[in-house]
C-alpha cells in the first residue's frame, strides 16, 4: 500500500514533450508504426503457446472487425463484460463503460477460461495465466489504485518503496500505454523470469516479421527510463521525451528507475538519470582551449 495516499484525484490528462526537434523527427514516425506491428504479433497464432489467453478492451464500433480479424488468424474470440479486477490489472486494462472486453486464443482455451470465470473456479483460471503474477494482482487490486505502475514499486508485503531501482535486463512495461509493451500482459515484477522468457521469444518472432522495426522496438525497451509520481502527477522520463499523466495522489515523491547503459545514438547528454552523462574532458580538449590554440596559431 501507499502510506501517504491522498484522497483526491486529478482529471485525466496526458502530455508528451520531446527532448529535441531532431529526436522527434527521427523517433516519432517509429513510435507511430510500432504499435501496429506489435499488435499484429500479439494477436498471431504463434503467441498462443506462450500466452494461451489474452484480453483486449475494444470499443463498440470496432468489436465486430476485431473478432473477424482474430478468426481470420485461426484463433477464437468471445466477448465478456464481467471480469475480476485482478485479471483486468494483469492485462493492463481499466474498467470503462464504453469498452467491451474480448477474450481470444484457441477455442478450447477461451471456452475453458470463460467457464472458470463463470463458475469462479480459480484453479481453471490459473491454468491460463501466470499463477504468481495473478496472485499478486489479486492482492494489489484490493488497494484500489488507478495506476498499476505502483505494483512495480511494491515489496512482497505490499508496502510501496519511495525509490525502487531495477538493473538492466528486466521487463520494461512503462511503454505499455504507448502500445509498445514487451509482453501482452502487465507484469507485477519487472524481474519476473517467466515474463523475461516470453519477451525473448516474442522478440525473436518480431525479428522474423519485420527485422528493422523489431530492432527499433528492442532498442527502445533497452533504454534507461524513470517513472516518478507526486501530488497525483506521474512523470516518465526517457532519453528522447518526457511524458506526464494523472496517477494516484501522494504527499511525497515516489521514483521507479529501470537502469541501462544503452542510449539512442543522437540522444542528448544530461547530468541526471536517465540521460547519458557527458564525457569528462580535459581542458585541452575543451572548445575554449581549442579556440585559444587556433588564435595563437593565427597570431604566429
Amino acid at each position: 500500500m501507499i502510506p501517504d495516499k491522498l484522497n483526491f484525484e486529478l482529471p485525466a490528462f496526458n502530455r508528451i514533450s520531446w527532448v529535441s526537434e531532431a529526436l522527434r523527427s527521427e523517433w516519432e514516425p517509429v513510435l507511430a508504426v510500432l504499435p501496429e506491428m506489435i499488435d499484429g504479433i500479439f494477436t498471431s497464432d504463434q503467441i498462443v503457446d506462450l500466452v494461451p489467453i489474452q484480453i483486449k478492451s475494444i470499443s463498440v464500433n470496432d468489436l465486430f472487425s476485431f473478432k473477424k480479424q482474430i478468426i481470420s488468424k485461426g484463433l477464437f474470440a468471445e466477448q465478456i463484460n464481467d471480469l475480476p479486477t485482478a485479471i483486468l490489472l494483469y492485462f493492463g486494462l481499466k474498467n470503462e463503460e464504453h469498452k467491451n472486453y474480448v477474450v481470444f486464443g484457441k477455442r478450447y482455451h477461451v471456452l475453458s477460461f470463460l467457464k472458470g470465470i463463470q463458475e469462479q473456479n480459480y484453479d481453471t483460471i490459473l491454468e491460463y495465466l501466470h499463477p504468481p503474477t495473478l496472485l499478486y494482482w489479486t492482492e494489489f487490486s484490493k488497494l484500489d489504485l488507478i495506476d498499476n505502475t505502483w505494483a512495480l514499486l511494491a515489496k512482497t508485503d505490499g508496502i510501496i518503496d519511495s525509490l525502487t531501482r531495477y538493473p538492466k535486463n528486466v521487463i520494461n512495461p512503462l511503454w505499455s500505454s504507448l502500445g509498445m509493451a514487451p509482453i501482452p500482459y502487465f507484469p507485477a515484477f519487472a524481474d519476473c523470469q517467466h515474463s523475461l522468457e516470453i519477451a525473448s521469444a516474442i522478440q525473436a518472432l518480431a525479428n522474423e516479421t519485420d527485422h528493422k522495426l523489431a530492432c527499433s522496438w528492442t532498442e527502445i525497451l533497452s533504454w534507461p527510463i524513470e517513472w516518478s509520481a507526486m501530488h497525483g502527477i506521474a512523470e516518465i522520463k526517457t532519453p528522447i521525451f518526457k511524458r506526464v499523466y494523472n496517477t494516484d495522489s501522494t504527499a511525497k515523491k515516489y521514483v521507479l528507475r529501470l537502469e541501462s547503459e544503452v542510449y539512442p545514438e543522437k540522444g542528448l547528454n544530461g547530468l541526471l538519470f536517465p540521460y547519458r552523462k557527458p564525457k569528462k574532458l580535459y581542458y585541452t580538449d575543451s572548445k575554449h582551449a581549442q579556440v585559444g590554440t587556433q588564435h595563437l596559431s593565427d597570431t604566429l
